[in-house]
């Protein structure tokens, strides 16, 4: 972790995808220091990985999430509804368009982009929306298991302004 004016962000192997530069980790941790989030955890030194991010339960979390991606430096691919993807900045950071009404296949979709990057990143919400479900989708752990990387797991909490990392799971196959 590396420290900047009392805001810890996880530093970056070589390995991982990155983004941005200096100027735009600065804007990143300016922006999270004015709204008082900090980040915990580290992310594992890893071409591929899949990030489980729960609870998805505020439209705010997304722009957190983004900011906190923007300060950490390291691009992530995410699957949005195809009327907020559709604008070339959310693209740009990473957005995948899906269409809602035709959502089937995304995870053999997921497994294709893991296959076509020699270093990616990508991350979802479990519960595939910003209401509650339980128990959780399973397509994410599909995903893993086909792509055959490991699970990061991640949390935001609103309460404490808390964005944990961590840990990584290898998933096995047993759901």
């Amino acid at each position: 972790m590396a420290e900047h004016a009392g805001l810890f962000v996880p530093a970056l192997g070589d390995r991982l995808p990155c983004q941005g530069n200096a100027l735009t980790r600065a804007v990143g941790r300016w922006l999270l220091r004015l709204a008082r989030w900090r980040v915990e955890g580290t992310i594992p030194n890893r071409e591929k990985l899949l990030v489980v991010a729960a609870p998805h339960t505020t439209g705010w979390d997304f722009p957190i999430a983004m900011v906190a991606l923007l300060a950490i430096g390291v691009r992530v691919s995410w699957f949005g509804i195809d009327w907020v993807v559709r604008y070339p900045f959310m693209k740009r950071l990473g957005g995948i368009s899906v269409d809602r009404a035709a959502s089937q296949g995304l995870v053999p979709r997921a497994i294709v982009e893991f296959e076509r990057h020699s270093k990616y990143i990508l991350g979802l919400s479990p519960e595939g929306s910003r209401k509650k479900v339980v128990p959780w989708k399973t397509g994410f752990y599909r995903i893993a298991v086909g792509a055959q990387v490991p699970l990061l797991l991640a949390s935001i909490d609103p309460q404490k302004k808390l964005i944990r990392v961590g840990p990584m799971i290898q998933p096995t196959g047993d759901y």
